[in-house]
């Protein structure tokens, strides 16, 4: 389950979006300092985003950490068990979409 904190960061990178506010939309790391826009990020909700998919690495190689909001984000958004299936999917090594549900594997 992501916390609560980390659903706020998913909310306010939507919105900023939404506003197309797109520097901050994104997380910027350097180090362990992490960012978006002007709300501090702490490494490890930024990692709990990661584990769960909920954010994608957009940055160039070499280049300032960033992560913009992937799909399963936005779907973690609209349902916070999302985020459970995630988690038990990659866990399993089971392929899901980004809703976290299950997709059958043909051709094995």
């Amino acid at each position: 389950m992501l916390s609560k904190r980390s659903l706020e960061i998913l909310a306010e990178m939507d919105a900023a979006e939404k506003r197309e506010d797109w520097e901050d939309s994104e997380i910027v790391c350097s180090g362990i300092d992490c960012w978006l826009g002007l709300t501090k990020v702490s490494r490890r909700t930024v990692d709990a985003l990661l584990r769960h998919l909920a954010v994608s690495y957009a940055a160039e190689p070499g280049a300032t950490e960033r992560y913009v909001l992937s799909g399963t984000g936005r779907a973690i958004l609209a349902d916070p068990s999302v985020a459970d299936r995630i988690v038990a999917a990659v866990l399993a090594g089971k392929p899901v979409d980004a809703q976290g549900n299950p997709i059958e594997e043909t051709g094995r």
